[in-house]
């Protein structure tokens, strides 16, 4: 299942924030990423909350310092593209703070447990 973009204009704040389930032939358009090179961790990540390595929890939890400093070569040229991707095509609830990443992960593992 895949939630709506409804908070994306409030990514810093998570304060009342609703989270809607959309079908689940509702698809993601993964061919807008920038390079094919973090694809596998991102939709292991938006699909099941299967938690990312460091580069891509920095991206998810929007902590630049980290990001860059745990990018490989491929990912530090691609952070743009990759924060721009999540901001136009990814669920808004999945990803912009520790807290949205957080709940995330508890709202995935709540829907494969029913």
């Amino acid at each position: 299942m895949i939630a709506d973009k409804t908070e994306h204009h409030n990514a810093g704040n998570c304060a009342g924030a609703q989270y809607h389930i959309l079908m689940e032939n509702d698809m993601l358009d993964y061919t807008k990423l920038p390079s094919r090179h973090m694809e596998g961790a991102i939709m292991r990540w938006i699909d099941h909350a299967i938690p990312p390595g460091g580069f891509m929890h920095a991206v998810l939890t929007n902590n630049l310092k980290e990001a860059l400093a745990r990018a490989d070569s491929i990912n530090r040229e691609q952070l743009h593209g990759l924060v721009s991707w999540f901001y136009n095509e990814a669920p808004s609830n999945c990803w912009g703070s520790c807290d949205k990443v957080s709940k995330w992960a508890g709202l995935k593992n709540q829907s494969q447990d029913a």
